[in-house]
């Protein structure tokens, strides 16, 4: 299922992957915010666990070339394909031809303006960084496919992929992944870090693979993949609404003391009408009644907050979110008590 294909002369290529519909409406702001950002963009649409209708929106409304990456439930590889993203990546990344200029974008993202500026041919692959507990923040990465080290470049990519698995097959190894004191904070960010031997404050690393030098660069996260609440700043291209923001998008939880609603303004305002935007693009189809994204009533006509709606809504959100989490305690317990489904990973 794709649209069709755009001239050879446009090299820009956003690639998203989708497991499954909880975050069905994160996808159609994503999608939306790179239309809207880089119009003359391939997008890239690695999918799988969607209903077929809700996809066909987003060929029919955005352009967008959508693949299924599916697995046989009994395939060995389906619970890593499932749980990795990066093995999303490598197979979007697949379907690209050179020459291209690539961004891996996490569902969660929304695209403020293009990055072409930053492919300037003389690296590989890109990620972010940041000055945290976890200096590496995968998600958003670039990728540098030049005929000249194209091959190098597919393979890197193809090595943090198959790094990232067997980390995730290994438990001891996992839990160092997601453990504090270790600074990686995924399987994925683990990975990229031991394979480009990762220092704070070193922006370029080197590569040898079995195919060439592959170069790797470090990127400011407040640039291409800002993840602090704070004000749009004239250099941000690509906003991340990572972990606490998900609860506040997707089940209208209230903001929290590390992430205030004062600090975090701007910054939901943005994603609220890039959302409702997406919405009237795609009015009448499957996804109006599937891609949903909680838009709070205390939220004004004039995008300012009103604060007696906003204390009601505190006091329903707080509730929400004990229902929630006694909900999903219950799940565990059944999950645990019956094992997993017939014909699940």
């Amino acid at each position: 299922m794709s649209a069709p294909e755009t001239s050879a002369a446009t090299r820009q290529v956003y690639a998203i992957c989708a497991f499954g519909e909880a975050h069905l409406g994160m996808l159609l702001s994503c999608v939306h915010s790179v239309r809207a950002a880089a119009p003359g963009s391939r997008i890239v649409l690695v999918w799988d666990d969607i209903e077929e209708a809700c996809v066909r929106v987003f060929v029919e409304r955005y352009g967008v070339e959508a693949h299924r990456f599916g697995a046989a439930p009994d395939d060995p590889r389906a619970a890593v394909r499932a749980a990795s993203k990066m093995a999303w990546w490598r197979h979007a990344v697949s379907l690209v031809e050179s020459p291209a200029n690539v961004v891996l974008l996490d569902v969660d993202t929304l695209l403020v303006r293009d990055v072409a500026p930053y492919f300037d041919g003389t690296f590989g692959v890109g990620f972010t960084v940041h000055d945290g507990n976890y200096p590496i923040n995968t998600g958003v990465a670039l990728v540098s496919l030049r005929p000249e080290t194209e091959a190098a470049v597919r393979e890197f990519v193809d090595s943090w992929a198959t790094a990232t698995e067997e980390i995730l097959r290994d438990p001891a190894r996992l839990a160092v992944a997601n453990s504090r004191e270790h600074g990686y904070g995924a399987a994925d960010q683990m990975a990229l870090s031991l394979e480009v031997g990762y220092v704070r404050g070193v922006r370029d690393y080197r590569r040898e693979t079995a195919r060439g030098e592959a170069l790797a660069r470090a990127f400011p996260c407040d640039e291409l993949n800002e993840i602090v609440s704070r004000p749009i700043g004239p250099k941000t291209a690509i906003i991340h609404y990572k972990a606490v923001w998900q609860g506040i998008l997707l089940r209208g939880y209230n903001f929290g003391r590390r992430r205030t609603r004062a600090a975090s303004w701007e910054m939901y305002v943005h994603y609220l009408r890039t959302y409702l935007a997406a919405r009237e693009r795609v009015a009448g189809t499957a996804l109006t009644r599937r891609a949903k994204i909680f838009v709070p009533r205390y939220v004004g006509a004039d995008w300012r907050p009103r604060p007696a709606l906003e204390a009601l809504h505190r006091v329903a959100a707080f509730f929400r979110r004990l229902a929630d989490r006694a909900r999903s305690r219950s799940s565990k317990m059944w999950r645990a008590k019956m094992g997993p489904k017939p014909g699940r990973a």
